[in-house]
């Protein structure tokens, strides 16, 4: 189900819901198209994928989208057949890349397929997995492959049902071939309704590092964020250990940011502390020293690191995704909006330049005043890797 909002007062009470920090799920609002009440995002599969964990409402472009967007900090406004999933808590309208706005560009499909993604995303980070509703039960069953680009893998059920684990719910940004693998046998939660199988687990605590690896082991590592002295460094998703530049070169004019890169895979030193935790050191690992298994992410998975297999940063298929676009501020029809295109254009036109058009126009029939034609169209340049932090999330999961 989705709430339609139709008037001011129902614009109101969408924006106060959206400033709550107190809101418990994200909301998810879809644009009509100008001039029609018709969404083209699929607001039916919004709300069959995500209903179960955000409130989804349609507006229609126009004087309410205005109003909304009069009521909300600048670039969060939805309009033109677009939609845009609002995160949760007090940073909700922090970081407008957490929150981006989905224009279909004659691909509704893929704008509905981004706004699940972004939903589910933001109701993972608020935990809503880790409560588990009546009708999540656990289920084992068998990895048969992968679909959608990775971003889900398929499980046959050992009671003879399907479900599907999905990218956005399990360690996110880790793509779902570092963690399963056909074949593989799983165990998890899963969401009777949507067919959603979660198969996360509990991060490993510091004596199951311990024994796994022992005192000087050398084993790999993620690089989750680089600072000009200082790393974050991760063993397992959602199992992160900060080091020091002291920890990685022992040159004191050396910056971190300058030897490590966010996404990297590294080697790395366990060192076992005295009080009972576990550090890691990269200054003394030498090339030729033989390197422990990393830990698998998922039960019964492959190791969730591999050498010379870094996590690139995610790079938005459509680089103008969220270039504003303007509103229309009349409901002018087509023929209306050239007849009056036509007469700014006369407008700025001398009156010399007229006379010399049609002196031209009678001493040659054959003459017509020239016509713009057809450029090659808007070619994307090249993009290039960003160095945006990767979004891990630290805290502890609860086991399915």
């Amino acid at each position: 189900m989705y709430t339609r909002v139709e008037s001011s007062t129902a614009v109101q009470k969408l924006a106060i819901g959206l400033h709550d920090s107190a809101r418990d799920r994200p909301w998810v609002v879809v644009s009509s198209p100008f001039g029609t009440a018709a969404p083209e995002i699929g607001i039916d599969q919004l709300s069959t994928q995500i209903g179960d964990v955000a409130q989804v409402f349609l507006i229609q472009t126009g004087e309410l989208t205005r109003q909304l967007g009069d009521l909300l900090p600048p670039q969060f406004q939805v309009y033109g057949s677009a939609g845009r999933s609002y995160p949760i808590g007090p940073g909700a309208f922090a970081d407008l890349s957490r929150s981006r706005l989905r224009f279909t560009h004659g691909d509704p499909q893929h704008a509905t397929d981004q706004l699940v993604t972004d939903a589910l995303a933001h109701a993972h980070q608020a935990g809503l997995f880790a409560l588990a509703p009546a009708s999540v039960i656990t289920v084992t069953g068998t990895v048969k492959g992968f679909l959608l680009r990775g971003s889900r893998a398929l499980v046959e059920l050992d009671d003879g049902g399907m479900a599907t684990v999905w990218q956005e719910l399990t360690y996110p940004p880790v793509p779902l071939d570092w963690t399963l693998v056909p074949g593989q046998r799983v165990q998890g939660a899963l969401d009777v309704p949507t067919h959603r199988l979660n198969v996360e687990v509990k991060p490993p605590t510091n004596a199951a590092i311990a024994t796994r690896f022992p005192n000087g082991g050398i084993t790999l590592a993620l690089v989750q964020k680089v600072s000009a002295q200082r790393a974050v460094l991760a063993l397992h998703p959602h199992l992160s250990i900060t080091i020091t530049r002291a920890d990685i070169s022992p040159n004191p004019l050396d910056k971190v940011d300058a030897l490590l890169s966010e996404g990297d895979v590294v080697a790395a030193r366990v060192i076992h502390l005295p009080s009972g935790a576990v550090h890691l050191c990269l200054s003394d690992v030498d090339d030729d020293e033989p390197v422990l298994p990393p830990l698998a992410a998922v039960r019964n998975g492959p190791p969730w690191l591999r050498e010379n297999r870094p996590l690139l940063p995610i790079v938005e298929e459509d680089e103008h995704a969220d270039e504003p676009v303007l509103e229309p501020a009349s409901a002018q029809s087509p023929v209306e909006y050239a007849r009056a295109h036509a007469a700014s254009v006369l407008a700025e036109t001398s009156q010399a330049e007229l006379v010399a058009l049609a002196a031209m126009a009678h001493l040659d029939e054959s003459f017509r005043p020239p016509r713009p034609s057809p450029g090659p169209g808007r070619s994307h340049a090249a993009r290039h890797p960003t160095a945006a932090a990767i979004p891990f999330r630290v805290a502890p999961t609860p086991a399915p």
